[in-house]
């Protein structure tokens, strides 16, 4: 079975599209994958998070509420 990889890119940005940090940047097999981010360091709010890929540009919205 032959899988393709690609390089993947997950970034944060603030409301105001201000790019806070980049979460991932690593080699992924094609498929679904889970990824867990600690936000303490984030106040609540509304944020956005793009994936990227040398396929795929995603980005959506989160609602953080502590």
């Amino acid at each position: 079975m032959n899988l393709q990889t690609t390089q993947v890119r997950l970034n944060l940005f603030d409301i105001q599209g201000k790019k806070l940090r980049t979460l991932l940047q690593e080699t992924k097999e094609a498929g679904n994958h889970t990824f867990r981010y600690d936000a303490k360091d984030l106040a609540s709010g509304i944020y956005y998070y793009q994936l990227l890929t040398k396929d795929i540009s995603q980005t959506r919205i989160f609602l953080l509420m502590k």
